[in-house]
C-alpha cells in the first residue's frame, strides 16, 4: 500500500454537512424562534460552518466551542468575529442557565460518555431552554444500490465503529435526550432529495475523497478508482441510491 492519504479539507467538508441539512435548520431556526435576543451555543462547532450560517439565519451572534483548537483556527480564517473557545464539551466553561439554545450537528456520533455533555448542557440552559439536535446519522439502516456499493458502505461504516463512531446513534437521540433528564423530547428524518442527473462535482469528489480517506488501509487505490468511476456514471445515470438515514431531535430543560 502507498503512503496514508492526507486528512481532507475539513472545512470543505464540514460545509458540505451544512448544506446538506440546511433547509431543515432554516426551518427549525423559524419554528423554535431562534432570534436576535437569543443566546446561542453550538457544541463541537469544528470549523464554524453551522456557526455561520446560524449568525445569518437568526441575526443572533452564537458561540462555538470545540476541542480541537486548529479547527477553530481553521474557523477563525473564515470569519474573525466568531465567538469561538477551544473546551471540552462535558466541562463548558460558562455560567449557569448562560443559553437559551444549544445546538450540535453530526456531534454526538463521537461522544463516547453523552450522560457527561448531557449534564454539561443542562447545567448552562436556561430552565425552558432547548438542546437542537440537528443531524444524526443512523449508519445502521444505510442504503446502498447497486449491491456493489453495498459492502464499501459496510466498509466505512466499520471503520468509522474503529474510530470511534457510535454507528446507530441517530435512532438513540430520543432516550439519549430522555436520560437526560429532557423533556418535550420531539425527533424525525431530515429530507432527503438528490437530482441523479445533475452530479454536483465538488459534493461528489468529497464525499469520495472522504470515503477513501476512511478506508485508505482497507480499500486498495485503483479499487476505489474503479467504484468512483462507476459511481458517477451511475449517478449520471440515474441508477444511483446512497442514503444514510439522518435524525434531528428538540429536547427541553424544564421549569424550575
Amino acid at each position: 500500500m502507498k503512503a496514508n492519504n492526507p486528512a481532507p479539507d475539513w472545512n470543505q467538508q464540514f460545509e458540505h454537512q451544512a448544506k446538506w441539512t440546511r433547509p431543515l435548520r432554516e426551518y427549525l431556526s423559524m419554528q423554535l424562534g431562534i432570534g436576535q435576543n437569543s443566546r446561542v451555543l453550538e457544541v463541537g462547532c469544528g470549523t464554524g460552518a453551522i456557526l455561520r450560517e446560524t449568525w445569518q439565519i437568526s441575526l443572533t451572534e452564537p458561540v462555538g466551542i470545540d476541542k480541537d483548537f486548529r479547527r477553530l483556527c481553521a474557523a477563525k480564517k473564515v470569519v474573525a468575529s466568531q465567538l469561538l473557545a477551544t473546551s471540552d464539551a462535558s466541562a463548558l466553561p460558562f455560567a449557569g442557565a448562560a443559553f437559551d439554545f444549544v445546538l450540535s450537528h453530526y456531534f454526538w456520533l463521537w461522544i463516547k460518555r453523552p450522560q457527561e455533555v448531557l449534564n454539561s448542557i443542562w447545567r448552562v440552559l436556561k430552565p425552558g431552554g432547548k438542546l437542537v439536535c440537528f443531524a444524526e446519522p443512523d449508519y445502521g439502516a444505510r442504503v446502498e444500490y447497486p449491491p456493489v456499493f453495498f459492502f464499501l458502505g459496510k466498509l466505512q461504516t466499520w471503520s468509522l465503529q474503529r474510530q470511534g463512531a457510535i454507528s446507530k446513534i441517530g435512532r438513540r437521540l430520543p432516550e439519549m435526550l430522555a436520560s437526560g433528564g429532557f423533556t418535550h423530547i420531539q425527533f424525525g428524518l431530515s429530507g432527503f432529495q438528490k437530482q441523479l442527473d445533475s452530479v454536483a462535482e465538488t459534493e461528489f469528489a468529497s464525499e469520495w475523497e472522504m470515503l477513501q480517506y476512511d478506508l485508505q488501509k482497507i480499500v486498495p487505490r485503483w479499487v476505489f478508482k474503479s467504484l468512483k468511476e462507476s459511481d458517477l456514471r451511475l449517478r449520471n445515470s440515474g441508477r444511483r441510491v446512497s442514503w444514510i438515514p439522518t435524525f434531528y431531535a428538540i429536547a427541553e430543560k424544564p421549569m424550575q
